[in-house]
């Protein structure tokens, strides 16, 4: 089981979806969404309060008004790092298999991996087998 699941994502019909397959197959009882960008340094700060987030995961959109996800990586790099150190698994999140953003993920140290949306059970599965 994980230990916690944080999607930041401003499509609500996307959040619903996600947590309700993550409910649904028992990943975790702990799962934080954050639908709107402002948020996202309140949540970093509750999670650098926790000492071991192994095997925690945070999903990331690509496209959010305001910040992209991209943006928000390079905002809060400093931090996000400290994170993905106590184990947590940074994996971005479109709907698009665009080469140019999947190029660009890749680049990233701290970013696991890109999926396409919406989420498979698969996936989350292999993060933790």
């Amino acid at each position: 089981m994980y230990h916690k699941i944080i999607l930041i994502d401003d499509d609500d019909a996307t959040n619903f979806y996600h947590k309700y397959l993550i409910e649904e197959h028992q990943l975790t009882d702990d799962i934080v969404v954050v639908s709107n960008v402002d948020n996202v340094p309140d949540t970093l700060n509750a999670l650098d309060t926790q000492s071991n987030l192994v095997p925690s995961v945070l999903l990331l959109d690509i496209s959010m008004p305001k910040y992209t996800g991209f943006e928000l990586l390079e905002l809060y790099y400093k931090r996000f790092e400290a994170l993905v150190a106590k184990g947590l698994n940074v994996i971005i999140l479109s709907t698009s298999n665009n080469p140019a953003d999947v190029s660009k993920a890749s680049t990233i140290p701290i970013v696991h991996t890109m999926w396409q949306k919406p989420l498979s059970i698969e996936r989350l599965r292999g993060l933790v087998a």
